[in-house]
């Protein structure tokens, strides 16, 4: 982000209007918009109870497609790195 504030600041005002859609340069860089798209399949091919290790942007993916969170907010969700985002029934929550 330091690299980007100074080689690129009308990026960084890009990706501070839509952090959701907002693709970094890199040939292979995706926005969170994308990756979600991209990981899709992966959940909605679980079809028993599984433990998913991931980082936060598949987080933030799934929040945003199953959990009913706007991608805006998604993006902006605090995610903790010392619990559980446990599903169950439809409910959410962190354990």
């Amino acid at each position: 982000m330091d690299d980007l504030r100074q080689s690129d600041p009308e990026g960084i005002r890009r990706r501070k209007a839509d952090k959701w859609a907002f693709v970094p340069p890199g040939d292979r860089a995706e926005s969170y918009a994308m990756l979600a798209e991209r990981v899709r399949p992966v959940f909605a091919a679980l079809d028993a109870p599984t433990i998913l290790v991931a980082h936060g942007g598949i987080t933030r993916s799934f929040l945003a497609l199953y959990a009913n969170v706007p991608g805006d907010e998604a993006v902006r969700t605090e995610i903790f790195h010392d619990r559980v985002l446990h599903v169950s029934k439809g409910r959410v929550e962190w354990v």
